[in-house]
């Protein structure tokens, strides 16, 4: 009875004409309050931990992600790169897939970039060179 509910009106009327058994009751819930006191320190402890935990894993699976993305772009950029050298060469768009492992549509993609690159240079030089006959006109 008395360790089951200390607050029980059974209790109370004893602690009130015992005095050691008001003193036992009031260590027992003082013991109590300490122990749900001491459970949720604890659990607060082990929130901070599992979070700290589910960042801290969070973060590496991240960074792993992060590497295998950007070592595939590297590994791809690589591959485009030998390829727009190997156009240049003249080498034939067959040999290029077969040897770098790009798609065909992105070796014709390259091809055609490249030859718009091209012409939008030579067309800006051509702009140039009218602009500054122009201003040599007007100037004359």
């Amino acid at each position: 009875m008395f360790l089951e509910d200390p607050n029980k009106e059974e209790v109370e009327e004893i602690m009130e004409k015992n005095e050691k058994i008001k003193e036992a009751v009031e260590e027992l819930k003082g013991m109590s309050e300490d122990e749900e006191l001491r459970i949720l320190a604890e659990l607060r402890e082990k929130g901070r931990r599992d979070y700290n935990a589910g960042i801290k894993y969070a973060t590496k699976k991240g960074e792993e992600l992060g590497e295998k993305r950007g070592e595939k772009i590297g590994e791809k950029r690589g591959r485009i790169q030998i390829a727009q050298k190997m156009l240049e060469e003249k080498i034939n768009i067959d040999t290029i897939i077969k040897l770098t492992g790009l798609k065909r549509r992105e070796v014709e993609m390259l091809k055609n970039w490249e030859m718009k690159v091209w012409t939008i240079l030579i067309a800006n030089k051509n702009k140039k060179s009218i602009k500054q006959n122009r201003k040599l006109n007007e100037q004359a």
